[in-house]
């Protein structure tokens, strides 16, 4: 950006009495407006992860929030004690995706084989069902997941035990998912 550039940005947002840009081009939930039919969004999906639903899909076209939704989601799950991973690079194939979620979770990703990190997930996601916790994925732009990335997804929904699920998924991107 030239000093220029700034300058005039600067004149903009002074002779609007604006302290910062309103419009910034990366997600931003401070200035979000929460309506009432987003709340229930929120509540609706927090609901679902925290009473073990499992599986929950978000869509809606470009520039609608479903980004800004899910990281205020990730940061309520957060504060009432649920182990999340939130995965943004859906160009990942199916291994990179599970070593990304493991790595979120705090759990080991030397291992190359993709057998072996599934039976690390599993046997993390367990433990924490046996300490009485609960585990989220969140899982942006999943609109742009491969087949194996999808069937991975789906693999990981499937773990349960004491008929409830380990891990609660939340895909959230555009129409097309």
């Amino acid at each position: 950006m030239k000093a220029s550039d700034a300058y005039e940005e600067l004149s903009y947002l002074n002779f609007l009495g604006l302290e910062y840009n309103p419009f910034p081009v990366a997600p931003d939930d401070e200035n979000f407006y929460f309506s009432n039919h987003i709340y229930e969004i929120l509540s609706e999906i927090i609901h679902g992860i925290i009473s073990r639903k499992g599986f929950m899909v978000i869509t809606g076209d470009v520039g609608l929030g479903k980004t800004t939704i899910s990281r205020r989601i990730l940061s309520v799950l957060e504060e009432k004690g649920i182990e999340t991973s939130l995965c943004f690079h859906t160009s990942y194939q199916d291994v990179e995706l599970l070593r990304e979620i493991n790595r979120d979770f705090g759990i080991n990703t030397t291992s190359l084989l993709f057998g072996e990190q599934m039976e690390l997930l599993n046997d993390f996601l367990v433990a924490k069902n046996k300490e009485g916790k609960n585990c989220a994925i969140i899982i942006d732009d999943a609109q742009n997941l491969n087949h194996k990335s999808l069937e991975l997804v789906r693999m990981i929904s499937n773990l349960e035990a004491n008929q409830q699920k380990l891990v609660q998924i939340l895909l959230v991107g555009q129409p097309e998912l």
